[in-house]
């Protein structure tokens, strides 16, 4: 009897401990106050995202249409798009981080308030070669601009660099049914874990 309540005991907790990361993952991030006020010194950084042919995914686009808009209404003063050529030929293709850069100058952002960077592959490279620049830099507030379920991942790895950050939930995220959303959030449950066990490298 006491060994199956202690099997019991054990299946429950590895179950809660499991499932913990999920629950953070499909937190619904409050809406966020943020600032209002002008500072020279806000940034939004915006997560990179797969490209293919030259062209920005959807899902790019959205979160740099979220920055766009952060930027028109004075809620930020500077943008920082990240996101290098991952699989891809640099003498053939832009980086994600170009392409971002170029929509949002077509969108009339000028270009003096855009830093990008060229180097990374995944999120916690996004965020570490964007930690170079604020740090070059000097911007005093981040805001960090995602999918919803891509957050909680991320704000944990900028912590982890030592990185106070505001997430900004993408507000037109083109995953809306609920089987992309679910695997979108079976995916960040799985790298979460990737990432809790030290793995790093393509999350």
């Amino acid at each position: 009897m006491k060994s199956k309540i202690a099997l019991g005991m054990f299946v429950t907790v590895l179950c809660a401990w499991l499932v913990a990361p999920i629950m953070r993952i499909i937190h619904t991030y409050p809406p966020v106050n943020l600032p209002t006020e002008h500072g020279a010194q806000r940034v939004a950084v915006v997560l990179g995202a797969k490209t293919r042919g030259g062209v920005m995914s959807n899902v790019l686009r959205a979160r740099v249409d979220e920055a766009i808009a952060l930027y028109q209404s004075g809620q930020v003063q500077h943008l920082i798009f990240t996101g290098g050529f991952r699989d891809k030929d640099p003498a053939r293709e832009p980086s994600e981080s170009h392409l971002a850069r170029a929509y949002a100058m077509g969108r009339g952002i000028p270009n003096s308030v855009i830093w990008i960077e060229e180097f990374s592959t995944d999120t916690y490279s996004n965020i570490q070669q964007a930690k170079h620049i604020i740090e070059q830099q000097k911007f005093a507030e981040v805001l960090l601009v995602s999918d919803r379920w891509h957050l909680a991942r991320a704000q944990k790895m900028a912590q982890d660099l030592g990185l106070s950050v505001v997430p900004v939930p993408v507000r037109h995220s083109v995953f809306q049914s609920y089987p992309t959303k679910i695997g979108f959030v079976l995916r960040e449950w799985l790298k979460t874990w990737a990432y809790c066990l030290g793995w790093r490298r393509n999350l």
